[in-house]
């Protein structure tokens, strides 16, 4: 066994099969030697990717390799890289792999956080993590829904970043106003799409309200009480 560690300490290639493929990271020369010899992520072939998040065994525990992820954030680009390829594949991992979706949701996550650990007042407009997280975001809403939904893992980066995310998002917004017409003086604004739903208030005729969504028959708007629910397009006149 020794002689195998001397000569994969010396052979790159060899060194990283035996810590990413082999999970051995026991002997320490051995794990630096692949770590200091990962280097594009391109080269990396298809087959070999996911062992560089999960350890790579057959039982499919699907354990998280905090270990070599934590050494490879000095390697930001290879970092980076990985992490977009789990977020642009998600649903084809899950299904070629038998991932649970929260397993792999959680390790975009970690992913995230890990970019922005070490990091204080970063400038969003040029650093690396938050470009990263802003473009996951943009290609993937649900996985920022996702996020939220279960506390942001408990990663406080990623809920902080996430936030602001949302601020910057709101403020680009421009914010679109039409006006309620209504024969009968006023319309419902109701809580779901639906005539049945419950009514949140009666807008006027007239009256302007903040259209939030026009997919579909039923906008979500907010009135000038700043109540939110949906109005049937029929009743708001668009501009």
């Amino acid at each position: 066994m020794t002689s195998i560690l001397n000569i994969a300490a010396k052979n790159p290639d060899l060194a990283i099969d035996l810590v990413v493929l082999f999970n051995y990271e026991k002997n320490e020369v051995l794990f630096n030697a692949a770590v200091r010899n990962i280097q594009n992520w391109d080269d990396i072939e298809q087959s070999s990717r996911l062992p560089f998040v999960f350890y790579n065994t057959s039982t499919n525990s699907f354990k998280l390799r905090e270990k070599l992820l934590v050494r490879l954030k000095s390697k930001d680009s290879f970092l980076n890289a990985l992490t977009s390829y789990l977020a642009d594949n998600k649903e084809n991992i899950i299904k070629t792999n038998g991932i649970p979706h929260a397993t792999l949701e959680k390790a975009i996550a970690y992913l995230l956080q890990l970019g922005f650990t070490g990091k204080e007042d970063i400038d969003i407009q040029s650093d690396k993590s938050y470009l990263l997280l802003n473009n996951i975001y943009v290609s993937h809403p649900e996985l920022k829904d996702s996020f939220q939904k279960n506390k942001y893992y408990g990663y406080p980066s990623l809920e902080k970043y996430s936030k602001d995310y949302e601020l910057l998002q709101e403020g680009n917004q421009e914010k679109i106003y039409s006006t309620i017409i209504d024969p009968d003086g006023f319309t419902n604004l109701r809580k779901d799409k639906n005539t049945s739903s419950q009514i949140i208030q009666k807008i006027k005729t007239g009256e302007k309200i903040e259209v939030l969504d026009q997919s579909g028959d039923w906008w979500l708007v907010v009135s000038k009480e700043g109540k939110k629910g949906y109005v049937h397009k029929s009743r708001i006149q668009s501009k």
